[in-house]
């Protein structure tokens, strides 16, 4: 009876042992990143042993997301011999990626399983073990799963994507009209996103605009009063710049300038419309690039390809549209 006792407790005391000795791999973070089990099977894959016979070290993960595309990982070791840490920051566009990376480098600090399971504690020496940083050429020998972007501080998509955006603006025009207007706008825009984030997306935007009326100064008590509005189809390239895009956009405009005379000395008004057509390149920055909400500036010039005559009762021209007139604009817009 006593023997079994002895017994019993002996394999108790053993069972608890073998746990405690176990590698620890903590977690903590953003919820929605949670891939302990995915993590520890590939960390046994990779090492071609359990984590239970693991006693070097014991790992924390701290996994965070900065943006949609970006998320970064805080990998700590923890060597169990004089409790020395040393920390690792992993970058990637998924959680996925900087959580299979961060099994890769836990993979590379544990080492490959030993022939002889009684001679592990000897063979891994405590002066070999490195945690801080695996060495690149070792990496790619010792898995295929090594993200390419675990060390880039850059966001890298696995592939390319659309985006659709719609945005409000208030725009000033400077010569359209016979003094500057202002105006507001409205734009749907469909974007192109690289795989490689770091590069230039491309975008169509379609707009619309509508600009309060503006008059010329009264000559005898005659003037004329002018409006503009108009649609516009743009293309633009935007390059990211740390947090902004550089955007750049060129196309053409198309609508209608219409025209009444006002004045005391205006008995009968006939109001007049014509066909505003002009191409038109602008520049601006937009702020932050990949944001939900983001807001923009932009300045550029539209030219009128037909720049018309407006009168009166008499041959004298009243109001004649610029060759070239300035626009800026400020404004918000979404991505849907």
């Amino acid at each position: 009876m006593l023997r079994l006792v002895q017994i019993t407790v002996g394999a108790v005391v053993l069972c608890f042992g073998a746990s405690s000795s176990a590698a620890d791999i903590r977690w903590s973070g953003d919820d929605s990143c949670r891939r302990e089990s995915e993590v520890s099977a590939q960390v046994e894959a990779a090492t071609g042993r359990p984590n239970s016979s693991v006693e070097i070290a014991d790992f924390e993960l701290r996994v965070k997301s900065l943006s949609r595309t970006q998320w970064s990982l805080e990998l700590t070791t923890v060597r169990r011999a004089d409790q020395a840490r040393s920390t690792r920051t992993i970058h990637g566009a998924t959680c996925a990626e900087v959580t299979d990376a961060a099994a890769v480098a836990i993979a590379l600090a544990i080492g490959p399983s030993r022939a002889e399971p009684n001679e592990e504690l000897e063979a891994t020496n405590e002066d070999d073990f490195e945690p801080v940083e695996p060495e690149p050429a070792k990496a790619s020998a010792s898995t295929t799963q090594q993200p390419r972007t675990s060390q880039s501080r850059q966001p890298r998509a696995s592939h390319s994507s659309l985006e659709w955006l719609a945005g409000l603006s208030a725009a000033l025009d400077s010569s359209a009209t016979p003094s500057p207007a202002l105006g507001g706008s409205a734009r749907f825009a469909l974007g192109w996103l690289p795989a490689d984030r770091r590069k230039t997306a491309v975008r169509f935007e379609l707009e619309g605009a509508f600009y309060a009326p503006t008059q010329t100064d009264s000559v005898a008590n005659q003037a004329g009063q002018f409006q503009l509005a108009y649609g516009a189809l743009l293309l633009c390239g935007a390059k990211p710049l740390a947090e902004t895009a550089l955007l750049i956009c060129a196309g053409a405009e198309l609508g209608q300038l219409s025209g009444e005379g006002v004045g005391e000395a205006v008995t009968t008004s006939h109001p007049a419309s014509t066909l505003w057509s002009a191409v038109r390149a602008e520049v601006g920055l937009e702020y932050p690039h990949q944001g939900a909400l983001r807001m923009f500036g932009r300045g550029g010039i539209a030219m009128p390809l037909i720049r018309r005559e407006f009168v009166l009762d008499g041959p004298d021209v009243v109001f004649r549209t610029a060759a070239i007139s300035a626009r800026v604009s400020l404004g918000v817009q979404l991505s849907l």
